[in-house]
Formats: structure tokens, C-alpha cells, sequence
């Protein structure tokens, strides 16, 4: 079974397109993608079920990405979070990382970046989904 066979991930994001364009791509790629557009489904989502990564907007309709990214890692601490967002700012991207982020892409993305962002995290991950 290749490296990227059943890796799970889910993205939390409220614009359509880019959830859209994240499903493609990754899709593409060989992972399995899980979409919420809210917060709140997301967090329903992500720790309800095992996913390999979860990529995360800024600004959401119910809450920002920091309290996603705090709910998570206080209870699922070994999954990865990648944040996407348009905002760019120093402060929040070392905030961000410092709560746990593993990395911040910046929108709009190119299809490689993300990529290449993606399977160099899922290369270091500690195998949590219980996969070979």
C-alpha cells in the first residue's frame, strides 16, 4: 500500500472554493478528504474520528482557527494542524505555531505548496491512525 493510501484529512474551512479546490488537489494526491465548513463541525469532526491532518482556516463564522487549534491538541495532541489563511501577520503566526500549529500557508496557495507542505508533515508523523 503506498504512503499516501488512506491518509485521512480534514479541512475545516467556510469558503466553498476552497474547500472545493483542497478536495481536488488532495484527492489527486491520494488522500481521503473530510470537509466542515464550520468551527464547530470541525471540532465535532476531528475528534470524533482519526485524521492524519487537519488543516484549518483563520476566520471562521463561530470561532478562529487559535481555539481550533487549542480544542484539538488538548485532547488529540499528536495530530497535526496546518493553518491556511488570507490574514497575514507576524504576531499571528507565531501565535499560532506556539499553539501548536505544525505550519501557516498563507492564501491564495499554489496546489505544490500545499502538497509538498503536506506530505513533508505526513512524513514526520508518528503513524496515529494505526496505519503501516
Amino acid at each position: 500500500m503506498g504512503f499516501k493510501m488512506g491518509k485521512k484529512i480534514l479541512v475545516i474551512d467556510d469558503e466553498e472554493v476552497i474547500r472545493i479546490v483542497l478536495t481536488i488537489h488532495l484527492g489527486s494526491a491520494g488522500y481521503k478528504v473530510v470537509c466542515a465548513e464550520t468551527g464547530s463541525n470541525g471540532l465535532k469532526l476531528a475528534l470524533s474520528d482519526v485524521f492524519n491532518l487537519i488543516i484549518t482556516d483563520f476566520k471562521l463564522p463561530d470561532m478562529n482557527g487559535l481555539e481550533i487549534i487549542k480544542a484539538i491538541k488538548a485532547q488529540k495532541p499528536d495530530v497535526p494542524v496546518m493553518m491556511i489563511s488570507g490574514l497575514i501577520d507576524d504576531e499571528l503566526i507565531k501565535e499560532v505555531k506556539s499553539q501548536g500549529a505544525i505550519e501557516y500557508i498563507k492564501k491564495p496557495f499554489l496546489k505544490e505548496t500545499i502538497l509538498t507542505a503536506i506530505a513533508n508533515i505526513l512524513s514526520k508523523e508518528k503513524d496515529t491512525a494505526g496505519n503501516d
